[in-house]
């Protein structure tokens, strides 16, 4: 199955999304493959199941204190974090143990951008042309002067007598 979401995913673009289409024709193309009665469904749990797993690991990876074995595929965790109680028996018995398909989880969402935040700008230099001092703009602003016009009357008010 995550050989089948490989293949499919190279010709799309980064901002690809699966939706349930994708996971019918996973679906059938596993039935044709295999003979198996695997429905769209058991196709879809399967891999937001994945999804998650891979979000343990990557999350695994980013901390400093667990050691990851490429060889063995598991990660070595501290003995100061190896209690359940901190990350789960759920958790924690899935990262200490060899994970099967590491190889397919990290080519299928190791690079994905979706909901990482990677394509966000920031809000304040997103119109400001490179090479340009950010703080100027800024200066700008704070030097602005509001005007009043129609004796004092802001222009968002309405006046009583109109």
């Amino acid at each position: 199955m995550l050989e089948w979401y490989i293949a499919v995913q190279k010709d799309k673009p980064s901002t690809f999304c699966w939706k349930q289409p994708h996971n019918l024709q996973c679906a059938d193309d596993l039935n044709a493959r295999f003979g198996n009665g695997v429905t769209r469904n058991q196709v879809y749990r399967h891999f937001r199941s994945l999804k998650e797993k891979w979000g343990w690991i990557s999350h695994a990876l980013a901390k400093s204190g667990y050691g990851f074995d490429a060889t063995a595929k598991k990660f070595n965790i501290d003995l100061s974090e190896k209690d359940v109680t901190k990350l789960g028996t759920a958790k924690y018995n899935y990262l200490t143990r060899p994970i099967k398909f590491y190889h397919l989880l990290e080519e299928l969402f190791a690079n994905s951008s979706q909901g990482e935040g990677d394509l966000a700008h920031d809000q304040r230099t997103v119109n400001v042309p490179s090479g340009s001092n950010e703080n100027e703009g800024m200066k700008e602003v704070e030097n602005y002067q509001m005007t009043t016009e129609d004796g004092g009357n802001e222009s968002s008010t309405i006046a009583r007598d109109s």
